[in-house]
């Protein structure tokens, strides 16, 4: 094994990294007071580069997991990496040597990469947010994702077998849309604010986000051809023109009439608060519907009375058919036994 060290001659500046070449001739590389953070990385790669032929073909060198950590620090400390991410860097490497005890780079696996993502997702987090009592999925992702890239140099450099680390990625969310009853029942639990009820009224017949119900403005409504154009606020460009059902057209124009004041430009006073929809939802017993739930309805209520699908995703603005169809159109029991009770089994026997 040939040896690699670093050296200082008198009355020189800087340091030089040595060795012997294959013939047994000595070498050196200068390195100069202000390039002296390059000394370790360069120390290491050029032992890689003499040792290699020792190692088996797809063998790793191991090396002791402090002189990794060391090396790969250096290396980003030469990159001019912000305060910022050396503390996130600190912060993976502390947790992977707590959970995984890693003596050598050699033994890192994709097993051991497993165990840390899971301990990761089970330790508690050290400052509660909305009742979460363990780290969160984005916390999570992004130790992972510090250490990804040392696994990528150590990987490079053959000093870690090629395994993979994947983000882990948020349970599958059951699509959530409101029947008519469960409709009924938000809507009379807004029936002393008027502004909720429109707001609601809305997001169910016309599928607008919540953010561009607060942003409508009065310009937005045609109360004579029943449309909601929607607008970009820099250019004035129309990006939708959503029509808007007879039967709500009698409750907006009385709402316009009796909520908006003078020289008042949005249609609601307020924008929607956090709180009071918290409330609506308690009061209707509908703890776990979200405002974006009400926008699943619309698509749900629509493909159920034999809209299109591509009316639905022009009407959603979605880019993809897939985006609508998997996300925004749910089907309930009852329908798919009304569609496996159609099967003509009297014609088979």
């Amino acid at each position: 094994m040939r040896k690699v060290w670093v050296s200082t001659r008198k009355g020189i500046p800087g340091q030089y990294v040595e060795w012997y070449d294959s013939q047994n001739r000595r070498r050196s590389k200068y390195f100069a007071p202000q390039y002296r953070t390059y000394v370790k990385q360069f120390k290491a790669r050029k032992f890689m580069e003499l040792n290699g032929e020792l190692r088996p073909v797809g063998d790793v060198m191991d090396v002791a997991w402090c002189d990794f950590v060391a090396i790969y620090k250096e290396r980003q400390r030469a990159r001019g990496v912000s305060a910022a991410d050396t503390m996130q860097l600190n912060y993976t490497i502390k947790y992977f040597e707590e959970y995984c005890h890693p003596a050598g780079t050699a033994q890192i696996n994709e097993r051991m990469l497993n165990h840390f993502a899971q301990k990761l997702l089970e330790r508690p987090t050290t400052r509660p947010k909305s009742g979460q009592k363990t780290m969160s999925r984005h916390t999570v992702n992004t130790r992972l994702r510090y250490l990804r890239a040392m696994l990528i140099f150590g990987q490079e450099h053959g000093y870690i077998r090629k395994c993979t680390i994947r983000p882990v990625k948020a349970p599958k969310k059951i699509l959530r849309s409101l029947s008519n009853t469960e409709i009924k029942r938000l809507i009379k639990a807004c029936n002393d604010d008027r502004q909720w009820r429109m707001r609601i009224l809305l997001a169910i017949c016309t599928g607008l986000r919540r953010g561009d119900i607060d942003d409508l403005t009065l310009r937005c409504i045609d109360v004579e051809h029943k449309t909601i154009t929607l607008r970009e606020q820099k250019t004035g460009k129309i990006t939708m023109r959503q029509p808007l059902p007879d039967a709500l057209m009698p409750e907006l124009h009385q709402f316009l009439l009796d909520e908006v004041s003078t020289g008042q430009v949005r249609v609601f006073k307020y924008t929607s608060r956090s709180t009071k929809w918290r409330t609506l939802r308690e009061r209707a017993k509908l703890a776990d519907v979200t405002f974006h739930d009400l926008r699943r309805t619309f698509g749900s209520l629509q493909a159920d009375a034999g809209v299109p699908i591509k009316a639905l995703q022009e009407m959603y603005l979605h880019s993809s058919i897939e985006t609508t169809m998997n996300h925004y159109i749910t089907t309930d029991d009852a329908e798919k036994r009304k569609g496996v009770n159609t099967l003509e089994m009297d014609k088979w026997f």
